[in-house]
């Protein structure tokens, strides 16, 4: 699945990854620098997976209904 807007994704990206230089590693943000940057690292990936979620919701608008999938027929069900 490709996400549509390329450049808004490398600069999400770009600002994930500088978060994660800024965090240090560390499990406890211990500055406010730190806890900034753990933010942004969290805004930034949800921003992403929102962005495939849209995505696949528009690429899903252009699909073609004329083969329906057949309903799932349990074994234990009388046809």
């Amino acid at each position: 699945m490709l996400y549509m807007y390329e450049a808004h994704g490398v600069t999400l990206g770009m600002v994930g990854i500088g978060g994660l230089f800024v965090m240090g590693g560390g499990y406890l943000p211990g500055t406010a620098s730190q806890a900034l940057g753990a933010l942004s690292v969290l805004l930034a990936s949800v921003n992403v997976a929102g962005g495939f979620v849209i995505t696949k919701r528009m690429l899903n608008m252009f699909k073609s209904n004329r083969f329906p999938q057949s309903p799932i027929i349990h074994p234990n069900q009388i046809v």
